[in-house]
Protein backbone atom coordinates (compact mmCIF):
# COMPACT_ATOMS: atom_id res chain seq x y z
CA UNK A 1 0.00 0.00 0.00
CA UNK A 2 2.91 2.55 0.67
CA UNK A 3 4.40 1.86 -2.53
CA UNK A 4 1.58 2.63 -4.72
CA UNK A 5 1.08 5.96 -2.55
CA UNK A 6 4.71 6.93 -2.69
CA UNK A 7 5.20 5.97 -6.67
CA UNK A 8 3.93 8.82 -8.42
CA UNK A 9 4.53 9.78 -12.44
CA UNK A 10 4.89 12.86 -13.91
CA UNK A 11 4.70 14.44 -16.69
CA UNK A 12 6.82 14.87 -19.28
CA UNK A 13 8.66 17.97 -19.57
CA UNK A 14 6.37 19.70 -22.45
CA UNK A 15 3.17 17.91 -21.46
CA UNK A 16 0.43 20.34 -21.76
CA UNK A 17 -2.84 20.32 -19.53
CA UNK A 18 -5.84 21.18 -20.05
CA UNK A 19 -7.35 21.28 -16.59
CA UNK A 20 -4.49 22.97 -14.46
CA UNK A 21 -1.77 25.63 -14.64
CA UNK A 22 1.55 24.37 -15.66
CA UNK A 23 4.04 24.46 -12.84
CA UNK A 24 7.23 26.59 -13.16
CA UNK A 25 10.34 24.86 -14.42
CA UNK A 26 12.91 25.74 -11.89
CA UNK A 27 16.36 25.38 -14.15
CA UNK A 28 19.91 26.78 -12.81
CA UNK A 29 21.52 25.84 -16.23
CA UNK A 30 18.72 27.33 -18.19
CA UNK A 31 21.08 30.11 -20.37
CA UNK A 32 18.07 31.52 -22.35
CA UNK A 33 18.33 30.59 -25.87
CA UNK A 34 17.14 32.29 -28.45
CA UNK A 35 13.93 30.36 -29.74
CA UNK A 36 11.53 33.33 -30.94
CA UNK A 37 11.77 32.42 -34.46
CA UNK A 38 8.50 30.04 -33.95
CA UNK A 39 6.55 32.91 -32.01
CA UNK A 40 5.77 36.10 -30.46
CA UNK A 41 4.45 36.87 -26.63
CA UNK A 42 1.49 39.37 -27.45
CA UNK A 43 0.14 39.69 -23.56
CA UNK A 44 0.92 38.38 -20.34
CA UNK A 45 -0.95 39.36 -16.93
CA UNK A 46 -0.61 37.62 -13.29
CA UNK A 47 -4.24 36.85 -11.45
CA UNK A 48 -4.36 35.02 -8.21
CA UNK A 49 -0.56 33.48 -8.81
CA UNK A 50 -1.74 32.24 -12.09
CA UNK A 51 0.77 34.20 -14.97
CA UNK A 52 -1.30 33.78 -18.22
CA UNK A 53 0.31 34.71 -21.71
CA UNK A 54 -1.23 35.02 -25.34
CA UNK A 55 1.32 34.06 -28.02
CA UNK A 56 1.47 34.35 -31.62
CA UNK A 57 2.43 31.77 -33.90
CA UNK A 58 2.84 30.69 -37.74
CA UNK A 59 -0.41 29.59 -38.84
CA UNK A 60 0.87 25.92 -40.33
CA UNK A 61 2.17 24.88 -36.30
CA UNK A 62 -0.25 22.31 -35.32
CA UNK A 63 2.26 21.35 -32.19
CA UNK A 64 3.03 23.57 -30.12
CA UNK A 65 4.19 22.72 -26.16
CA UNK A 66 5.13 25.26 -23.62
CA UNK A 67 7.16 25.72 -20.45
CA UNK A 68 8.28 28.45 -18.09
CA UNK A 69 11.18 28.33 -17.06
CA UNK A 70 13.16 30.28 -14.02
CA UNK A 71 17.53 30.30 -13.52
CA UNK A 72 17.10 30.64 -9.87
CA UNK A 73 18.55 34.00 -10.36
CA UNK A 74 16.80 37.12 -8.18
CA UNK A 75 17.94 40.76 -8.92
CA UNK A 76 18.73 42.45 -5.69
CA UNK A 77 16.16 45.59 -6.33
CA UNK A 78 13.01 46.50 -4.33
CA UNK A 79 11.07 44.63 -5.37
CA UNK A 80 13.20 41.56 -6.20
CA UNK A 81 12.92 40.83 -9.52
CA UNK A 82 13.49 37.60 -11.37
CA UNK A 83 13.66 36.75 -14.88
CA UNK A 84 11.37 33.89 -16.76
CA UNK A 85 11.43 31.63 -19.90
CA UNK A 86 9.15 30.57 -22.33
CA UNK A 87 10.46 27.36 -23.83
CA UNK A 88 8.83 26.41 -26.87
CA UNK A 89 8.62 22.91 -28.18
CA UNK A 90 7.19 23.03 -31.93
CA UNK A 91 7.18 19.12 -32.36
CA UNK A 92 9.44 19.10 -35.19
CA UNK A 93 6.38 21.24 -37.45
CA UNK A 94 7.97 23.05 -40.08
CA UNK A 95 6.83 26.56 -38.70
CA UNK A 96 8.81 29.16 -40.94
CA UNK A 97 6.22 30.64 -42.94
CA UNK A 98 4.90 33.85 -41.31
CA UNK A 99 1.91 33.91 -43.28
CA UNK A 100 -1.19 33.26 -41.36
CA UNK A 101 -0.33 34.01 -37.98
CA UNK A 102 -2.33 32.51 -35.21
CA UNK A 103 -3.21 33.68 -31.49
CA UNK A 104 -2.47 30.60 -29.18
CA UNK A 105 -3.54 30.72 -25.56
CA UNK A 106 -3.85 31.62 -22.83
CA UNK A 107 -0.88 29.16 -21.79
CA UNK A 108 -1.22 29.57 -17.52
CA UNK A 109 1.33 28.55 -15.81
CA UNK A 110 1.35 28.69 -11.71
CA UNK A 111 4.20 30.56 -10.34
CA UNK A 112 3.04 31.38 -6.71
CA UNK A 113 5.84 29.97 -5.37
CA UNK A 114 8.26 32.70 -6.31
CA UNK A 115 6.11 35.12 -4.43
CA UNK A 116 6.71 32.83 -1.15
CA UNK A 117 9.25 35.23 0.48
CA UNK A 118 7.87 38.47 -0.51
CA UNK A 119 5.34 41.01 -0.70
CA UNK A 120 5.82 42.03 -4.54
CA UNK A 121 8.24 41.04 -7.36
CA UNK A 122 8.98 42.26 -10.45
CA UNK A 123 8.61 39.63 -13.13
CA UNK A 124 10.82 40.07 -16.49
CA UNK A 125 10.00 37.73 -19.39
CA UNK A 126 12.45 37.06 -22.48
CA UNK A 127 10.92 37.84 -25.28
CA UNK A 128 8.39 40.04 -23.55
CA UNK A 129 9.16 44.04 -23.45
CA UNK A 130 7.13 44.97 -20.34
CA UNK A 131 7.47 44.14 -16.98
CA UNK A 132 5.12 42.44 -14.67
CA UNK A 133 4.04 43.13 -11.43
CA UNK A 134 3.16 40.59 -9.13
Amino acid sequence: MMSLISCKTFPPRYKDTSKYPKGLIYDASNRYESEFKNFLIVDAKVTEGILELKTQIPGNCHHNHFNLVFNEIWMKSMPPKVTLFLEHKDGNDQCNSKRNQAKVGPIKFNIKKLKEHHSEIIINLVGYSKSIKY
